[in-house]
């Protein structure tokens, strides 16, 4: 075991997020620290790990909500995750008693706000705070069984990756900060807009066959139900929705790379989609469902995403 991939089980453990070897298996399994190295290529050893535990984190909790159906009550997502806001609003350490999900999330809140602005710590729990919402609609479209337009399930799935959050973590990391007025300029929405479209429906491709064994929605179980289609059609269907988003990525970030107030920020959502995708194609997190997953890496070969940067 490497010595990052020993420190992140260490710290899981710590926590108590994972308690059994079957636990500490899937944390290797998911890659975690190789995700980290992807999206942060430019950062050292220290900001890759700390980046690694809040994947981990985000993974883990996200992952046991999946393995227990009770989990996926919109009643219990509903108070697991103003308990989660509760530890970003108070800073208060975690009592003896606390679920792991508190204590891991107050251990990285301390160790990644505490060095932060106050602008930052507003802007982290406004995004997480979206998330949260999102993920108590999801759960809640699932316990009441709603089939939902493809417009209506990626409007959900823009906010319940947790891709937004994460990327003010590897702002916060790096040293990446825009200005007030590139953190409004249309530019920068766009180009997040877009690289946010494209990993979560990278994750979507990779994740749907697991996802379709459980019976949970995907873009790929919609895209079949609305355009009355066999799956095999829908999966090209939602590679072309890649393509696209990816294409939007390109225009966008090369709009800004030329700015100096932004460009530093364009690269830095550029290594996100690319390194995101390219763990969605590496990754074992789904389990031993034959998966689709080949069709990101195809996709990546192709000329047009050449824009992002590769990790080195």
């Amino acid at each position: 075991m490497n010595t990052g991939l020993a420190g992140l089980g260490a710290w899981a453990r710590s926590t108590g997020l994972v308690t059994t070897e079957a636990g500490e298996a899937h944390l290797e399994a998911i890659g975690l620290c190789r995700w980290a190295s992807y999206v942060l290529p430019g950062c050292g050893a220290r900001e890759q790990a700390l980046m690694a535990q809040w994947a981990a984190f985000v993974c883990l909790v996200d992952d046991a909500f999946d393995a227990h159906p009770s989990a996926q009550r919109h009643d219990a997502a509903g108070t697991l995750m103003p308990t989660l806001l509760g530890v970003l609003e108070t800073a208060r350490p975690p009592t003896a008693h606390a679920s792991p999900a508190v204590k891991a999330l107050a251990d990285l809140w301390r160790r990644t706000g505490q060095a932060a602005s106050g602008a930052w710590r507003e802007r982290f729990i406004a995004r997480y705070t979206e998330f949260a919402e999102a993920s108590v609609e999801e759960a809640q479209v699932r316990e009441s069984g709603t089939l939902l337009d493809l417009p209506a399930y990626l409007g959900i799935r823009h906010r319940s990756i947790t891709m937004l959050p994460l990327v003010e973590v590897s702002e916060q990391l790096c040293g990446s900060t825009l200005t007030d007025f590139w953190r409004g300029h249309e530019g920068v929405h766009r180009l997040r807009q877009a690289a946010v479209a494209a990993v979560a429906c990278g994750n979507d491709i990779a994740s749907a066959e697991a996802e379709h064994a459980l019976g949970q929605q995907n873009i790929i179980s919609v895209i079949a139900r609305i355009e009355r289609c066999d799956r095999a059609t829908a999966y090209d269907k939602a590679v072309a929705h890649l393509r696209e988003q990816l294409r939007a990525c390109r225009v966008a970030k090369a709009e800004l790379d030329t700015q100096p107030g932004a460009a530093s920020y364009a690269t830095l959502l550029g290594n996100w989609v690319y390194g995101s995708l390219r763990w969605q194609c590496e990754t074992r997190r789904f389990g031993p469902t034959p998966n689709k997953a080949h069709l990101i890496r195809r996709l990546l070969k192709e000329s047009e995403t050449t824009w992002l940067e590769a990790p080195a």
